[in-house]
């Protein structure tokens, strides 16, 4: 207290002037309209300055709720595209039947591991079985595809993205009848894959769009996969290798969507009792 004390009387004279300049400005202020306005208007400027910050501090800080919020809305919408249908359309001499049974839906997750940078690369997400997650599932994002589910616990599971080594996935071009094998061969970065046993007949270009189809029982149809970067064919084959540059960024992936089939049990136990009548 001595010390607070001895501070105040060394700067007395200093604090006097201050306190004087206060008192003058706030007789002025109050005795001319202009300076009032002058003032007020200051002060909305600096009031209005600080707001906008708290805004945007308060809006960064929510950034991570808002963000799941947006995908399990993006989630809802994708479960409402036609893609996600399966049609009942049948023509019956002249009476045509047009109804749609729900087949896809789509449950957002958050990847909260990953790699890119091994042979064999792997996601974790924020879903288990507890939300209904099993292996098999198909796994997209806003860009594209993006893997399989593979191993399922509780609360987490494990992903194969398409930059693995034992990738094996249908895809098909989108503005051409002709599909082929997706592959990631380890001597590829992350942001290419192979399409092959496409023939050589086949009319593309540099550029074009592949995307999912239904083979791989995975997705819906018409998801991207890539864009053609580059491609050849050697003389004596018959098909050509396709490199693509993939539409999904895994290097900053973090919000995706883990596809339900849910017609995908009816298919392979149909498919499974014709393998059966083949032995």
């Amino acid at each position: 207290m001595q010390y607070l004390l001895q501070f105040f009387w060394k700067r007395r004279v200093l604090l006097l002037f201050i306190a004087l300049q206060v008192v003058a400005l706030t007789l002025i202020v109050r005795a001319n309209a202009f300076h009032k306005s002058a003032v007020a208007t200051s002060a909305n400027a600096v009031s209005g300055s600080l707001l906008e910050n708290y805004r945007a501090v308060r809006d960064f800080i929510n950034l991570s709720e808002t963000n799941r919020n947006l995908a399990s809305e993006n989630a809802a919408l994708r479960s409402a595209l036609e893609s996600s249908y399966f049609s009942l359309y049948v023509d019956r001499d002249s009476i045509v039947d047009t109804l749609y049974i729900q087949q896809y839906n789509f449950l957002e997750a958050q990847v909260i591991n990953s790699s890119i940078n091994k042979r064999n690369n792997y996601l974790t997400l924020n879903r288990g079985t507890i939300h209904g997650v099993q292996p098999d599932m198909g796994v997209i994002c806003g860009d594209g595809a993006v893997g399989l589910v593979t191993d399922v616990s509780e609360h987490f599971c494990t992903v194969i993205p398409l930059i693995h080594s034992r990738t094996r996935l249908s895809g098909k071009f989108m503005n051409a009848p002709f599909f082929g094998s997706i592959s990631w061969p380890s001597n590829m970065n992350y942001r290419h894959v192979q399409l092959s046993d496409i023939p050589h007949q086949a009319d593309f270009r540099i550029g074009d769009t592949v995307v999912t189809d239904t083979r791989s029982g995975l997705y819906p149809s018409g998801i991207p996969i890539g864009i053609v970067d580059t491609f050849y064919i050697e003389p004596q084959d018959q098909f050509y290798e396709v490199e693509l540059t993939l539409a999904t960024d895994f290097s900053a992936l973090d919000h995706v969507y883990i596809v339900v089939d849910l017609l995908k049990g009816e298919r392979e136990e149909l498919e499974n009792r014709e393998e059966q009548d083949d032995e």
